[in-house]
């Protein structure tokens, strides 16, 4: 008996201590997707966890290394530096370390962790795309749901998500991480004053060869000031709370020419639409307009 009890209070320890590192693994993993590149974390022992543990820091050190070095080159060679960022990931080593992780978490009986590492591993499968520049809208949303399962584990039943895309439309090409970064900048910036709390709709639809898609949320809006600054001064953009808006316009308009526009709704208290015209065909339009 004394064994059997000494035997199950060995199992827990390991156990719990599995379990903990697992999840500090994947806070810095999640702090890594959000920017904090060159993290590391302390390796514990010399077990499969801790290999795990030490390819995360190397991995992490080598984007970090990687960003300052393309952050020295100018705009035209916007799309090399992206490439250059991406030659350094290995995605084969990434996605064979979630799976790892993942089976680690099973094993501790931990299927919330196993989840999260799921759409972590979705979301950069489909923000690498073999490198190539675009993907189907199929794909693209899948990188946004993605996001927003891992948004969901953090904070769950904060906010409500709402799909409207005609099918019509899960065909068409799109720039990669067109719509996360808009998805984000609301989740983040929308919603402070109801606590992180709101709703979220995605519509999309084909009408004449333009992809028109629509991110509208019931948050607290902006003032045509911020509309401004946000859609036509890089510099007010860096300083405030848009650049991810103003980096998605920048690299669209850049791959689409004046085939492509973008529009933005906003008024405080009134909540924000964001609406994406994006060209099937070599239509012609003006590069953008906002209304308030």
């Amino acid at each position: 008996m004394l064994f059997v009890v000494l035997t199950f209070v060995v199992l827990t320890g390991f156990g719990l201590r599995i379990t903990n590192r697992l999840n500090s693994l994947i806070r810095n993993m999640r702090r890594v997707r959000s920017g904090d590149l060159g993290l590391t974390i302390k390796v514990h022992g010399k077990d499969e966890l801790a290999s795990v543990e030490e390819e995360f820091n190397a991995m992490s050190i080598r984007l970090d290394t990687s960003l300052k070095t393309a952050a020295e080159a100018m705009s035209r060679a916007e799309t090399e530096k992206l490439k250059l960022l991406q030659a350094q990931i290995n995605p084969h080593f990434l996605y064979n370390t979630l799976a790892l992780v993942k089976s680690m978490a099973m094993d501790v009986g931990s299927a919330e962790i196993g989840s999260t590492v799921d759409a972590l591993a979705k979301f950069y499968r489909l923000a690498l795309n073999r490198g190539v520049d675009t993907l189907t809208l199929r794909e693209e949303l899948a990188h946004v749901q993605a996001y927003l399962d891992i948004h969901e584990s953090r904070y769950p039943r904060r906010v409500t998500t709402v799909f409207e895309v005609e099918p019509e439309a899960l065909t068409c090409e799109i720039v990669k991480i067109t719509l996360q970064p808009l998805v984000e900048n609301a989740l983040l910036h929308a919603f402070v004053h109801a606590r992180g709390r709101g709703r979220l709709l995605l519509s999309a639809r084909l009408d004449d060869q333009i992809l028109c898609i629509t991110i509208a949320d019931d948050g607290s809006g902006m003032s045509p000031e911020q509309l401004r600054q946000l859609l036509e001064n890089a510099n007010g953009a860096r300083e405030r709370e848009g650049f991810g808006i103003y980096n998605v316009n920048e690299r669209l308009k850049r791959h689409y020419g004046a085939a492509y526009r973008m529009e933005i709704d906003s008024a405080p208290g009134q909540g924000t639409a964001i609406r994406l015209f994006i060209p099937q065909q070599h239509a012609q339009m003006p590069q953008m307009s906002q209304t308030s």
